[in-house]
């Protein structure tokens, strides 16, 4: 016969029945809240269990962690459980279980890394919980699920690193969550029903074995990384109900073939290659078999991950591109392409591991990006245009043969913040590499901590120096305002550009909206006595055009260089100046801690529209939680 003892913990009455700890959790139902730790054999919970004052329980839960790291060789459950808790049976050695008819409820890592090689879950259970049945990445062993019509979701990472090889959705499910089947190498065939809507993030990232599998007509909704390295992939359909692709949803594959229902209303297909509707984002192209592409004409954007992976060796893009999302080229064989002039944001990692052996970055971009041009193994120089103010970690990381590095600003970039040397930048490339910079700039680069990476020589011709800008930077412009800028310089000029292609955006440097003048030529440069450029944007008419800048705007103004040059050559640096809207604030407070608000601070920009921290030093763009909107230098 059991020991039985009994104690009161905050008004829930615990008892112990032999190995078993329960909690009353009504006046007829009690949870299993402990299994022993010493047990090592077979456990049987029973249906019905007796307290010490004789009265009698239903053993309805098994609650949380009640049997976590459990050395049973095996636990069966009793018919009356409908709800198995968070970790319930985490880290058990347990092969097997069978589950109640009448289980409505599997909890998060209820039986994550177990060694469990087959289960069978009921109809009864509406929701498989995250993690719920997690595995080993070193040594997977469910090898057989079989869910029932009756599931409506499995969350995030259900079934990461399974033994899986092929699995049946029900059509009852209509969401699959984050990471559920992540890691399941083994898994060839998924079977799906309509009725699932979404496919969430990363949901079988790493199905290395992943060949057979039909997307139904009823799926809404693709979230990144969804196949992210699913090898295997070859083919894919493209049903009717689709709207949107997430980044990197089907990088890194064999993509080969892409099929679209033709009453797909979102999606067009032109040449194998899948466009959003109207052309405006490339979506998604064969990954093997193409080698030479030109983007349509009408598209603005390049999809994070579309080329990933992929044969492709030379692209030509459109002049409307304005975006290339994040590895979009990573792990390509590209080695030839064209900067659109409207360019205004490259993702991180887009151009990693890839074939160029020289390159010109486009004057279009302000920053480089993390990651964004690391391990081309195959880099030997690179021309910076003066136009790039900030360099992130990993840029060129790892560009081993990387010697020769041109900068054509006078004024070096800033390397933004990175955590450890291996995180630099320029971290592992050749060594001694050499940085030629304009005459006159060694102390900007050498200050700006460029010396720690090369060699800094400088070139026989130096920049112009510019003496006064009209309107004055950050000042307000009208609410018509002119196309026209004017800068002076220090030096006597000569005009090299008689048509220069400026830019303004609104909003943020990198911004895609641009503001634009009417006519053609759309800009016109002329010389003001010796030393004045000034530059006016043209109507229709061939006059002066304007434009109407709107309160709380920022606009940022970009004329390019070698505009105009002097006697010895040199030549006017890419510069970007900043114009506020009319009655938009200007100032700039000094803060010594967050005492200028009583409000939460909700976000935080530098001066080109990228999220800083705290205590990143320079101008910040605080937002507070009220809606106030200040800018601050943080010393």
């Amino acid at each position: 016969m059991f020991a039985c003892t009994t104690i009161a913990v905050n008004a829930q009455e615990k008892f112990t029945v032999g190995n078993l700890t329960y909690t009353v959790t009504s006046p007829t139902t009690v949870e299993v809240t402990k299994l022993d730790s010493k047990v090592k054999d077979a456990v049987e919970i029973p249906e019905k269990v007796t307290n010490t004052d004789a009265k009698q329980y239903t053993v309805t839960s098994i609650g949380e962690e009640a049997c976590k790291w459990s050395d049973a060789v095996s636990i069966t459950l009793p018919e009356t459980v409908d709800s198995i808790k968070n970790s319930a049976f985490s880290g058990c050695k347990i092969t097997s279980i069978t589950f109640p008819k009448n289980l409505r409820y599997i909890g998060s890592y209820a039986f994550s890394s177990t060694k469990l090689t087959s289960i069978d879950v009921p109809a009864t259970v509406e929701e498989i919980n995250d993690h719920a049945f997690f595995g080993s990445s070193s040594n997977p062993s469910l090898a057989s699920v079989k869910l029932h019509e009756g599931l409506k979701k499995i969350g995030d990472g259900a079934f990461y690193s399974s033994a899986l090889t092929e699995i049946e959705i029900p059509a009852s499910v209509t969401t699959l969550g984050k990471s559920v089947f992540l890691r399941n190498r083994l898994l060839k065939k998924v079977v799906f029903h309509d009725g699932l809507l979404s496919i969430g993030q990363g949901a079988f990232n790493d199905c290395r074995a992943l060949t057979e599998f039909t997307l139904p007509n009823t799926l809404k909704k693709i979230e990144e990384e969804a196949f992210l390295n699913a090898k295997a992939i070859k083919s894919l359909n493209i049903p009717k109900s689709l709207e949107t692709i997430g980044s990197c949803a089907f990088a890194s594959t064999n993509l080969t073939t892409i099929t679209l229902d033709a009453d797909n209303k979102n999606f067009v297909l032109k040449d194998g290659v899948l466009y959003t509707k109207d052309y405006k984002v490339l979506q998604l192209a064969p990954l093997k078999g193409l080698k030479n592409y030109q983007v349509e004409s009408a598209c603005l954007g390049i999809a994070g991950g579309t080329f990933w992976g992929s044969e492709l060796e030379s692209i030509t893009l459109s002049d409307n591109i304005v975006a290339i999302g994040y590895g979009a080229f990573l792990g390509s064989q590209l080695k030839s392409i064209n900067w659109p002039k409207y360019l205004s944001y490259i993702e991180e990692q887009a151009f990693a591991n890839t074939q160029f052996t020289e390159l010109t970055l486009p004057s279009s971009v302000y920053y480089i990006a993390d990651g964004c041009f690391a391990s081309c193994k195959k880099l030997t120089k690179v021309t910076m245009p003066s136009g790039v103010m900030q360099v992130y970690a990993h840029a060129f990381h790892n560009c081993e043969l990387l010697t020769q590095f041109v900068a054509k600003g006078s004024t070096a970039p800033e390397f933004m913040s990175y955590y450890e040397s291996y995180d630099a930048p320029f971290y592992g490339i050749a060594s001694p590499a050499t940085l030629i910079v304009p005459k006159g700039a060694i102390k900007s680069y050498t200050d700006a901590g460029w010396g720690d990476f090369f060699n800094i020589d400088e070139s026989e011709t130096a920049s112009l120096t510019v003496k006064s800008v009209t309107p004055e930077k950050e000042s307000n412009l009208d609410k018509n305002a002119q196309f026209s800028f004017s800068i002076t310089f220090n030096e006597n000029l000569q005009l090299v550009n008689k048509n220069p292609e400026v830019q303004i955006r609104q909003d943020y440097i990198y911004s895609a909206v641009y503001i634009t003048p009417t006519g053609t030529p759309r800009w016109t440069a002329r010389l003001d006595g010796n030393n004045t450029l000034t530059i006016f944007g043209n109507d229709s008419d061939g006059f002066l055009d304007s434009f109407t800048a709107k309160e709380g705007k920022t606009y940022y103004v970009t004329i390019p260089a070698g505009v105009v040059k002097d006697n010895t050559g040199a030549v006017n640096d890419q510069m970007t100046i900043t114009y506020y809207g009319p009655k938009t604030s200007t100032g700039i407070e000094t803060l010594k801690g967050e005492t200028s608000s009583n409000s939460k601070v909700v976000a935080r920009y530098n001066l080109n529209g990228q999220a800083v921290n705290a205590t990143q030093k320079g101008v910040q763009i605080v937002k507070y939680a009220d809606g106030t909107i200040r800018k601050i230098v943080v010393k």
